[in-house]
């Protein structure tokens, strides 16, 4: 197929400029550190995705909403983050992970998590590392969305709600 001139000049535009590397946090780091990395901040316990063994590897993508993300969020420190100050979301993404692994990958060998405060640079060009979300998405394994529910012990499940798929049989 021929390219027409204004496609050949939008071709080459796009490849001039490069996509930002998409990166992964080693699970088993995380667990050390004990909250939230930020990048560039803790870079060190994230590795590219191009590095990873897919092959014997666990990816989790973590979706979720801060907890901090605006000047009149409870704890607000001045600058956005994603969990409470005493780390409520990471709890829950810890232990919530630790269990996907245990019960559905017992035999992968690794563990790499992608978090939007500790894989895209916070300090650069944030929304700009998001043009390739649909990528990062689509080499991970599951979908992990943590929520903060501070009045759990307000609640509870509807009847049935542990049999959803009752019905269907």
């Amino acid at each position: 197929e021929m390219q027409t001139a204004v496609e050949a000049k939008v071709n080459a535009l796009l490849s001039s400029c490069p996509l930002h590397p998409i990166r992964m946090i080693d699970f088993e780091k995380l667990v050390k550190l004990g909250r939230f990395p930020r990048f560039p901040d803790d870079s060190s316990i994230t590795v590219p995705l191009n590095s990873i063994d897919r092959d014997n590897s666990l990816m989790i993508f973590i979706s979720h909403c801060w907890l901090r993300g605006w000047s009149g969020a409870d704890g607000w420190d001045g600058r956005p983050h994603p969990d409470s100050q005493n780390g409520e979301k990471y709890e829950l993404c810890s232990h919530g992970i630790e269990k996907i692994k245990q019960l559905f990958a017992a035999q992968m060998k690794k563990c790499y998590v992608w978090l939007d405060f500790g894989c895209i640079d916070q300090d650069g060009n944030p929304a700009g590392e998001l043009e390739q979300l649909d990528k990062i998405v689509e080499c991970c394994d599951a979908l992990f969305t943590p929520i903060v529910d501070r009045e759990s012990d307000r609640w509870e499940y509807p009847q049935g709600a542990l049999a959803t798929y009752e019905e269907y049989r």
